[in-house]
């Protein structure tokens, strides 16, 4: 019965393009946060260059002790994976799944 009500789901999401549009929405998310990745640190590194400016002032002394939060892209890394391996799954699932069973009298 469950199974049946899943096959009746996988059918509809493949027919309606539904299916694909959420797989090719779950890539695009999948790229825009692996561009997070790159550009996460950066604003965060540059977001604390700004502050310090207030704080000591113009000139190179902060900057130059300041590490790079190469931290702040972690969540944005996990994000790219969780999203990549739904996608893969959810594709894999609909289409590349099993296939309908072949009526061998049919192909006479």
């Amino acid at each position: 019965m469950v199974a049946h009500m899943i096959d009746r789901l996988r059918t509809v999401l493949v027919e309606s393009f539904v299916g694909t549009i959420l797989v090719g929405w779950l890539f695009a998310e999948a790229m825009f946060h692996a561009v997070g990745i790159i550009t996460k640190p950066l604003v965060t590194w540059e977001a604390r260059a700004f502050t310090r400016t207030f704080s000591y002032g113009t000139g190179p002394a902060g900057s130059a002790t300041e590490r790079f939060p190469w931290s702040a892209s972690l969540p944005e890394a996990l994000s790219t994976v969780l999203l990549l391996l739904i996608a893969y799954a959810l594709l894999r699932w609909l289409y590349y799944g099993q296939t309908p069973p072949v009526d061998s009298s049919s192909e006479r």
